[in-house]
């Protein structure tokens, strides 16, 4: 991705043995990546795994199925929600020492607020090597198995191409005044807008009486029937699937592009930890972040290609800060302030 630091694989290693043994006060031969021959044995004696996600169903069985043919003697199966009340489930979970989840596959800026409440457990998958260090957390508790970006998707039948927005300030304009939508949960995108504009610029974008939605998808139907003109804060690959569904969407990115990262973890005291360990492991090996670019999703490594990758790269990109899901709170009382 544009931006990103790109780093060797003994770089990396030599990297997270020494960021370790800082935080832990052990010696650099104490930190070793999971043994993927005991993990499999382990698995085999679990014969189970169950995935805590905010991915949708065909994801899910996407990444299940490539999973299951690489070790079938896993039955898998998946718990799907939002991932604001995925987060309050876990938690709730966890305090009540309800233990169900394996893996979760999460929004990193939840994931760290589990990392936080003690939620998650480390694990070290050996692929992890692989990947830049922005995308590993050293102390072992997430790995980012893929990003979003937001765009501005809009109407082609509503908005003509010498119309369309070149940056975040020509939403201001006058003319867009009641044509605008927007969906109410874009969390990362509030947050970095926020910080990049300040509370003035929502401000003025409330002046434009955007109506507020809740949930991509009815956002998307919503635009293609022209609710409204343009969806201010669409997510990339929901914008690429509808054109190549020849609805009449385009898409724009407006500099620089807010992305984040979703990212995979090993859930404290799960059940079945050998199997969490190997599908966190075969999500970032080649062959799941290929399963990944299949479902339409930017993949992290850098040796697997996409579309999406290819489209970006060209842009200034503003990765959202990794905090920003314990801000909630405040961000929510801004959005209540100005949108309604």
């Amino acid at each position: 991705m544009g931006g990103v630091k790109k780093v060797t694989p003994g770089d990396l290693l030599t990297l997270l043995i020494f960021l370790m043994s800082l935080c832990f006060g052990t010696t650099a031969g104490a930190v070793t990546f999971d043994d993927i021959d005991k993990l499999v044995e382990g698995a085999k004696k679990e014969g189970q795994l169950m995935l805590y996600t905010s991915g949708d169903a065909g994801q899910n069985e996407l990444l299940l199925s490539k999973f299951r043919e690489k070790y079938p003697f896993i039955k898998t199966d998946y718990y799907r929600s939002g991932k604001v009340s995925l987060l309050s489930k876990i938690l709730m979970e966890h305090r009540f020492k309800k233990y169900t989840a394996d893996a979760v596959v999460l929004s990193l800026l939840q994931s760290n607020i589990l990392k936080k409440e003690g939620a998650l457990e480390k694990s070290f998958p050996p692929e992890s090597k692989f990947l830049p260090e922005e995308y590993n957390d050293p102390q072992g508790y997430w790995h980012a198995v893929y990003s979003s970006e937001v765009v501005v998707g809009y109407n082609t039948k509503l908005v003509s191409p010498r119309d369309v927005p070149k940056t975040y300030e020509d939403l201001l304009d006058p003319k867009w005044k009641g044509k605008l939508g927007m969906e109410r949960n874009k969390m990362e995108w509030f947050a970095t807008l926020l910080k990049l504009k300040g509370e003035s610029y929502f401000e003025k974008l409330a002046r434009q009486r955007p109506s507020l939605r809740v949930g991509e998808s009815i956002c998307v139907q919503l635009l293609a029937a022209g609710e409204f003109s343009m969806l201010v804060d669409s997510y990339f690959y929901r914008m690429l699937e509808s054109k190549d569904k020849n609805m009449p969407m385009e898409w724009v990115a407006l500099e620089p592009v807010v992305i984040y990262f979703v990212s995979a973890s090993l859930a404290a005291n799960a059940p079945h930890p050998n199997a969490a360990r190997l599908f966190i492991n075969f999500l970032l090996t080649q062959s799941g972040q290929q399963a990944v670019v299949k479902w339409g999703r930017t993949p992290i490594r850098s040796d697997v290609g996409s579309r999406n990758k290819k489209l970006m790269e060209k842009y200034k990109l503003m990765i959202t800060d990794i905090d920003t899901g314990e801000k909630e709170k405040e961000i929510n009382q801004v959005i209540a302030k100005y949108f309604r």
